[in-house]
């Protein structure tokens, strides 16, 4: 069994702790197990002896509330330090980052060296004093200034990459997107779009097309995606068209849960209609969305991959020239800590692959700030690090639903459709405001646009409404107010047509005029 010490407990996401804590193995992959937390020591009883690591919620002080890990550890009779080894883990990651960004050879005056070499020596001393409260104080301050000295390390290699790739005139053109809701139709909301993305991304929700079996209603998108494609010329990426999530799925499909033959005839006729409505004007597909998760209808592992061939396989004979994406949408694989049934993503994506199936790129989200699952928050290097992962898949990259909310998401308040709280939300550096989301925008996008293998950044809604995946997580508030976010994108839009970055100058200003407003 592993154990952690824990002298101050509220630095720990405790009110949801048995939900927002888990093991992971090798490559990251979660482990089943059991996570206590009482008496200052949280307790981890997993069923094999080989070595582990803590992912938990956890205060990092200015770095945030965010959801980290310790090295894989074996397990002893006496409790390990949790501050310690959650600082061992991020400087660990950093000399990882340096040797696979080749960067080892960093100014060391340059701040995040410096950073990093603070981190360190507080390391050193709040190891030499071994155990106690003075030891933990240590550890968290290094974890905190390692966490900050990451996120510098990750921002400047993502600067020096996309900067590299806006002048090259090889490199293909990066470009923003956004998801619209269909269920509001205004001539603003059109505006918005024509005027600060790229091309519009409209889900294609099962309950929303069908609540009622055999009765299909395409008013609301056939409006949206009529405007995108006839005036204003922009293309539409559409979907997932098959989404288990109980926030996508028509009540009455329940009936069919077991009796998987059935339902995979039902699958293969609602994607036979949505794809022979629209593809005359849709030439990207997201056929499928998060069917490695397997949390609400329970898959055999073979017929998880018979559904993913079967819904590619379709789209691709319904319309040859049509691009599919096949999506991620919990990349830290959460999940599988709690349903042994599902697949991690990266062995998810690496068996459709090897088996042939007819997919042209891969989706994934970077949604953080909400307690659901694979929505904690986490930092901008271990974002980074993930989205590395999906450079050896050797396909364009998408991210489909990028996103944060612009104010703290209770615990008690979950998405739409979902059961209930199940992690520790967390924020990153303080509390989630408008502003917050601003600055987390334009870092995630700088770092996922830098990658050389993601194509495109979509947002995950344009405004907030009562069936949104996130509460506030818009960039147009419930009452029609724009936020400081959109502006935001329209000025990132700006500079990747121009193909430049943004000056320091420039963003200091753009800041400025965001804080007065």
């Amino acid at each position: 069994m592993l154990r952690f010490r824990v002298h101050d407990s509220d630095a720990l996401c405790s009110a949801t702790m048995p939900d927002a804590a888990y093991l992971v193995g090798a490559d990251d992959i979660a482990l089943p197990s059991t996570i206590t937390f009482d008496d200052g020591v949280v307790e981890c009883d997993k069923r094999s002896c080989d070595a582990a690591a803590l992912v938990v919620g956890y205060d990092a002080g200015s770095a945030g509330q965010l959801t980290l890990q310790t090295c894989q550890l074996p397990e002893r009779d006496e409790p390990y330090i949790l501050a310690l080894e959650l600082a061992r883990s991020r400087i660990r990651l950093f000399l990882a980052k340096l040797e696979d960004w080749m960067l080892y050879d960093l100014d060391k005056t340059h701040p995040a060296m410096v950073q990093f070499d603070e981190a360190r020596d507080l390391f050193v001393r709040a190891l030499t004093l071994g155990s106690g409260e003075q030891a933990e104080a240590l550890a968290r301050e290094s974890l905190d200034v390692c966490i900050q000295a990451g996120e510098a390390l990750a921002l400047h290699h993502a600067e020096l990459l996309l900067s590299r790739r806006l002048k090259s005139p090889l490199a293909p053109r990066t470009t923003l997107g956004c998801m619209v809701h269909p269920v509001q139709w205004s001539e603003r909301l059109r505006s918005v779009v024509a005027s600060h993305f790229d091309y519009l991304c409209m889900p294609i929700r099962w309950r929303d097309l069908e609540p009622e079996e055999g009765e299909y209603g395409w008013r609301l998108t056939d409006r949206w995606i009529e405007w995108a494609v006839r005036t204003a010329r922009k293309p539409v990426m559409a979907g997932p068209i098959l989404d288990f999530s109980k926030l996508a799925v028509p009540d009455w499909l329940y009936i069919w849960e077991h009796d998987y033959e059935t339902l995979r005839e039902l699958v293969t006729e609602h994607i036979r209609a949505v794809v022979t409505r629209y593809r005359r004007v849709i030439q990207v597909w997201n056929v499928a969305s998060g069917i490695n998760v397997n949390g609400n209808f329970s898959l055999t592992y073979e017929q998880m991959m018979d559904l993913t061939r079967v819904c590619l396989m379709l789209v691709k004979k319904l319309q040859p020239t049509a691009r599919v994406m096949l999506d991620v949408t919990q990349p830290f694989a959460e999940h599988h800590a709690t349903q042994v049934q599902s697949l991690p993503p990266m062995m998810y994506l690496e068996m459709v692959l090897e088996a042939g199936m007819p997919v042209d790129s891969f989706g994934v989200h970077l949604q953080v700030g909400q307690p659901v699952p694979g929505r904690s928050t986490r930092d901008l290097l271990r974002l980074s690090h993930v989205l590395d992962r999906f450079a050896r898949l050797d396909h364009p990259v998408v991210v489909t639903a990028c996103g944060a909310p612009s104010e703290m998401i209770e615990p008690g308040e979950a998405a739409p459709g979902e059961a209930g709280p199940t992690g520790c939300a967390g924020y990153w550096r303080a509390p989630w405001s408008e502003t917050i989301q601003t600055d987390w925008l334009t870092k995630v996008m700088t770092l996922a646009l830098s990658k050389p293998y993601v194509e495109s950044v979509c947002w995950q809604e344009l405004y907030d409404h009562p069936t949104s995946e996130m509460p506030a997580g818009g960039l147009i508030s419930s009452v029609g107010i724009m936020k400081p976010a959109l502006r935001r994108v329209g000025q990132i839009r700006a500079c990747l047509q121009s193909g430049r970055l943004p000056s320091e100058a420039e963003t200091v200003v753009l800041e400025e005029e965001e804080a007065q407003a």
